[in-house]
């Protein structure tokens, strides 16, 4: 019969539960706990997904552009016949091309199924739908901002761009996305 007062094991095995019993509860509240919030944009998971879709957008148009400049420099350069000898080179960046730009429409149709306008894919601008003092506008964001941090009219575009801090608490935005 297991005594657990003459074992030798007793101590190791009760600092092993206590131990035990204590990261458990630690790791527990590091996961539950809330991620941090942005005063402005309480879709957290929204804008950090809309930010990660656009860093792909950026660097997959960029490619677009360099494809298409290498397509034209070599379509430019060459003769179309059977015998040239840059018809497979140009074949294969024209697949590339291709590909490249039926995925920026996937990722068009992500942020679009999202709630989400992309307005530029050099600089990652993308327009929140938003409700501001009571009217429809839009909450801006691009690619190099920390956060959203500007709004416009509907009709106002990247030029009438106003910082949503000059809002005020009682203007706070209310997202249209959700």
């Amino acid at each position: 019969q297991f005594d657990m007062h003459n074992s030798a094991l007793a101590f190791p095995l009760v600092s092993f539960l206590l131990l035990s019993s204590f990261l458990f509860i630690f790791f527990f509240f590091l996961m539950i706990r809330r991620p941090p919030r942005s005063t402005l944009f309480p879709y957290t998971t929204l804008f950090r997904s809309v930010k990660a879709i656009m860093s792909d957008v950026v660097e997959t148009f960029r490619e677009v552009n360099e494809r298409r400049e290498r397509l034209a420099l070599i379509k430019g350069d060459s003769e179309s016949s059977a015998h040239d000898p840059y018809r497979e080179e140009l074949e294969q960046i024209e697949e590339e091309l291709e590909k490249d730009i039926e995925q920026l429409q996937v990722y068009v149709d992500e942020l679009r199924a999202l709630g989400v306008e992309p307005k530029n894919f050099v600089m990652g601008l993308v327009d929140f739908p938003a409700r501001i003092n009571g009217h429809e506008a839009y909450l801006c964001w691009h690619l190099d901002e920390p956060d959203v941090m500007y709004w416009h009219d509907l009709d106002a575009g990247f030029a009438g761009r106003q910082p949503v801090a000059d809002l005020g608490d009682p203007g706070k935005p209310e997202t249209g996305v959700g």
